[in-house]
């Protein structure tokens, strides 16, 4: 996990000069329609990744202190490999819905906008920030909370003085 968790934060840092370029330009877009829409899908999908390896990390640690039978210490390798495999296709198209609704606005100079149809942009709007709150943040440290709990509850049970 650890290893794709860099993968996924480098993807995020790599993605960051290219919109700070953007605000200090005054949000003009200036790497056409194309960078547009594949710089906001980048960013997403390594944040989502970042986030989902992070989460895994907590649940993995717990398994593996609480867990001893023999199918597990087999199969561990396996599963983290397919859990990578999962998080990186399910980051893949969490960013989709926002990235199609990207687009390159041509006013007084080219600006690089959500723009979901302007009958249903509230709604949209509202449905991807929710997404993003809830996928992006309250599901994963509501998990994190509790395998991290339940971790430290196992350790402070398993170093009790008998």
């Amino acid at each position: 996990y650890i290893f794709n968790m860099a993968l996924a934060d480098l993807g995020v840092v790599l993605s960051l000069p290219v919109w700070m370029l953007e605000v200090m330009l005054d949000y003009t877009w200036l790497w056409g329609d194309f960078l547009c829409r594949f710089t906001h899908y980048f960013y997403f999908v390594n944040m989502y990744s970042s986030i989902f390896f992070l989460t895994c990390l907590s649940i993995d640690r717990y398994v593996s202190l609480t867990t001893s039978s023999h199918f597990w210490h087999q199969r561990q390798h396996l599963v983290r490999r397919i859990t990578c495999c999962c998080i990186w296709a399910f980051a893949a198209i969490l960013p989709l819905p926002e990235v199609v609704h990207m687009e390159l606005t041509d006013t007084i100079d080219p600006m690089c906008f959500f723009m979901a149809p302007l009958e249903t942009f509230n709604e949209w709007a509202l449905a991807l920030n929710l997404l993003v709150a809830l996928i992006g943040f309250v599901i994963p440290f509501s998990i994190m909370a509790v395998f991290n709990i339940l971790t430290a509850r196992h350790i402070k049970r398993c170093n009790k003085p008998e």
